[in-house]
């Protein structure tokens, strides 16, 4: 009784994560082959193994993932630097504000010091 109860929950878990849809179709696939392959188990293994990628896609992709990785970090490397270029211009700027603001002031007093003196 026991073993029943654990098989049909069993069977209930397959059922729910869709391996008896999959189980199903390539048995039903393998039937309705009109001529059998000589060895049925490579046949279902290779009917099961087509929905997972190919080993050399999979080793492809992994080199482009590396690659793009490797981009990434360059780009982010560039990215600080440039930013740190341009805090540089802004503080530059800044200071050049600064003292184009003096030289005008000093202009202004200047010119004012000449008028009170005529």
């Amino acid at each position: 009784m026991v073993q029943d109860s654990k098989r049909e929950e069993f069977r209930k878990y397959l059922e729910k994560n869709g391996v008896m849809d999959v189980l199903t179709r390539c048995l039903v696939s393998l039937y309705e082959e009109p001529e059998k392959p000589a060895d049925a188990l490579q046949y279902v293994r290779n009917t099961l193994g087509a929905a997972s990628p190919d080993k050399v896609e999979l080793e492809s992709l992994r080199l482009v993932v590396a690659e793009m990785k490797e981009k990434m970090t360059v780009m982010e490397e560039e990215n600080k630097e440039l930013r740190e270029r341009l805090a540089g211009l802004t503080v530059d700027a800044d200071t050049a504000d600064g003292a184009e603001e003096g030289d005008t002031a000093a202009a202004d007093s200047t010119a004012a010091d000449a008028k009170e003196k005529k």
